[in-house]
């Protein structure tokens, strides 16, 4: 089941409430994060991938922050 434009912007509002973006990180404010959430029915969280691997490994800085924002959803 695909969400509507309104859903994914209220799903992206909820999250960056809960997100505490690390500071200090190089290249933080070019950064764009794409995760992959799976929900239940009711809205819990089923699982939270991110989704450029490649950069996850080979970049520290890119992966903390990537993991922030994963939390931020398994949190919220």
């Amino acid at each position: 089941m695909s969400l509507s434009a309104g859903e994914l912007a209220a799903i992206r509002r909820q999250i960056e409430r809960c997100w505490n973006v690390p500071v200090g990180v190089p290249g933080l404010e070019s950064m764009r994060v794409s995760l992959r959430i799976q929900l239940e029915m009711d809205g819990t969280v089923r699982d939270v991938s991110i989704e450029d691997r490649s950069r996850l490994e080979s970049d520290p800085g890119f992966r903390t922050v990537a993991e922030s924002a994963r939390r931020a959803v398994l949190t919220c």
